[in-house]
C-alpha cells in the first residue's frame, strides 16, 4: 500500500474439509509472513470451500469440532499471537461474490479461460444475421408484440413478472386456511355429528385441504420476484382426485333434497367450502403451469405470422440490452452435429467443450443482472436475466420431425449443467444489493 502497510493473500486449493493438519499449514505460513513483512497489516486467507458447521459425535459420546470451530479456534490463536495482522476467510462464497461484481469480466477470462463470451461477437453474429437471411422477414421498425412476445416475457422473466400470480395465490391459501378452520367448527354442531360418518367426512376433507394449502405455500415461494424458472421441483401435484373427499361433505352439508327449505346450522360453511372449490378450478397458476414455462417451447403457426419476426425482436432485445441470446438458423445445422459443436460455433468459441460455453453464457447472463441491480433506481423491480436461445424455421428442414429430438437433448443439458452453478452467485447478487432494502 502506499503507506507502507502490507496485505497478504494465502491461496490454499483445500478441496476436502479443514482438518488439523491444514489449519497448521494456515498457522506456519501467517507466522512466517509476519516475521518476514514487519508491515503485514492484514492476511487473506482463500479456499475453495464455504466451512461446514455440521457437528459430529465420536463413539465414545464426545464431540468432533466441527471446521468453523477449527477456524475460529485458529482466529483466536492469531488474534494473541498477532495482534496487529487482521485475518480475513474468503471461502466459495465470497469468492462467488468477488466474481460477480461490475468489471470483473477481465479477472475470470484471465483466471477461468472459456468462462466469459463476447456478446459483442454475439452482438455481430445477430448484425450480419439481420443483414442477411433475416433481412426480408424482420424489419425492427415495423415490429408489433403479440402473443410469442407475452409468453416470452413470462419464460425470461421469471414468475415474479406479474404480481397479480402471488395476489391469487395468497388468497387461495388464506380461503383453504379459512376453509380447514371451518371444517374443525363442524365438531360443534351435534345436529352434524350425529351421522355415524361425520368424522371420517371431516377428516377426509382437512386432508385434502392440508395437501393444498402446502402446495399454494410452494407456489408463494416459487413467484417471488427475482425467481427464476425452472422452478423447484414440485413432486407431484396435488391430487384432483382428493377433493372428492370435500365435495362429499359439501353434499352432505348442501343436500339436494333440502335446497330451498330453511337455512341449518351448518349450511353456511357449505356454502363457504363450495365457493372455495368454485374458486380452486379457476386457478391460473398451478404448479404444472409453472413448470411448463421452465421447458423449452416450440412456436408454431402458419408461415407469415410472425414467428421469425418475434424471436429476432426478441433476440435483439435482449443483446441491445446486454443480456447473452443467440439466434440459430435450423437450415443451417446438421442434425448430426451435438449441440456442444453447435454453440460453440454460435457464440464464437468452436474449441469450447459444452460445459465451457454454458458456463460462459450463464455468467454473462449474472453479469447483466449485476449491472442491472447496480444501475436500477427501484432494486426491489429488478428482474433476473435468463440466456435465450432461438432456434428459427424448424419446419423448413428436411428433417423437422428430428429436431423434436433435438431440443429434448438441450433442454436436459442445459437443466442438468446450469443448475449446478449460477445458483451461488445469483444468492450473491441478492446479499450484496438486496440486504440494505429489506422493508
Amino acid at each position: 500500500m502506499n503507506n507502507g502497510d502490507i496485505i497478504g493473500l494465502q491461496a490454499k486449493w483445500f478441496r476436502e474439509p479443514l482438518e488439523s493438519s491444514q489449519i497448521s499449514q494456515i498457522k506456519g505460513s501467517l507466522s512466517t509472513a509476519a516475521t518476514q513483512r514487519s508491515g503485514l497489516v492484514r492476511y487473506v486467507v482463500v479456499v475453495p470451500r464455504d466451512l461446514s458447521d455440521v457437528r459430529r459425535i465420536r463413539k465414545n459420546g464426545q464431540n468432533v469440532d466441527t471446521e468453523r470451530d477449527r477456524w475460529n479456534k485458529f482466529i483466536t490463536f492469531a488474534k494473541t499471537t498477532h495482534p496487529g495482522i487482521t485475518v480475513d476467510l474468503w471461502d466459495e462464497t465470497r469468492i462467488a461474490s468477488l466474481l460477480a461484481e461490475l468489471g470483473s469480466e477481465g479477472l475470470r477470462r484471465y483466471w477461468f479461460e472459456g468462462s466469459v463470451t463476447d456478446l459483442e461477437y454475439i452482438g455481430m453474429k445477430f448484425n450480419q444475421a439481420q443483414n442477411g437471411w433475416l433481412s426480408n422477414r424482420y424489419t425492427p421498425d415495423l415490429h408489433q408484440s403479440g402473443q410469442i412476445e407475452q409468453d416470452l416475457k413470462i419464460r425470461l422473466n421469471g414468475p415474479g413478472i406479474y404480481p397479480g400470480w402471488l395476489e391469487g395465490v395468497r388468497q387461495m391459501r388464506n380461503l383453504l386456511e379459512d376453509a380447514h378452520i371451518a371444517t374443525n367448527r363442524l365438531r360443534r354442531y351435534p345436529e352434524f355429528m350425529e351421522q355415524v360418518d361425520a368424522e371420517i367426512l371431516i377428516k377426509v376433507a382437512q386432508s385434502w385441504l392440508i395437501e393444498a394449502i402446502a402446495e399454494q405455500v410452494k407456489l408463494e415461494n416459487c413467484l417471488c420476484p427475482g425467481n427464476l424458472f425452472p422452478v423447484t421441483d414440485f413432486g407431484t401435484e396435488c391430487d384432483p382426485s382428493g377433493a372428492v373427499g370435500l365435495h362429499n361433505l359439501i353434499n352432505v352439508l348442501l343436500p339436494e333434497e333440502k335446497k330451498g327449505s330453511r337455512e341449518n346450522a351448518v349450511e353456511p360453511i357449505g356454502k363457504q367450502l363450495q365457493k372455495l372449490l368454485e374458486r380452486w378450478y379457476e386457478r391460473k397458476i398451478t404448479p404444472r403451469k409453472l413448470q411448463d414455462w421452465g421447458q423449452p417451447v416450440i412456436y408454431i403457426g402458419d408461415p407469415g405470422v410472425g414467428k421469425t419476426h418475434a424471436l429476432a425482436e426478441e433476440v435483439r432485445q435482449h443483446l441491445a440490452q446486454k443480456k447473452p441470446a443467440v439466434l440459430i438458423r435450423a437450415r443451417d445445422v446438421e442434425l448430426a452435429q451435438s449441440w456442444e459443436s453447435i454453440l460453440a460455433n454460435a457464440i464464437g468459441q468452436p474449441g469450447w467443450n459444452l460445459r465451457q460455453v454454458l458456463d460462459a453464457l450463464e455468467s454473462a447472463a449474472i453479469q447483466s443482472e449485476v449491472r442491472s441491480v447496480a444501475n436500477a433506481v427501484d432494486i426491489s423491480k429488478r428482474l433476473p436475466v435468463r440466456v435465450l436461445i432461438a432456434v428459427d424455421g424448424l419446419d423448413e428442414t428436411t428433417r423437422a420431425e428430428r429436431w423434436a429430438e433435438k431440443l429434448g437433448e438441450l433442454a436436459r443439458i442445459s437443466h442438468k449443467e446450469i443448475k449446478k452453478g449460477g445458483q451461488k452467485l445469483r444468492k450473491c447478487i441478492y446479499d450484496k444489493h438486496f440486504s440494505s432494502y429489506k422493508a
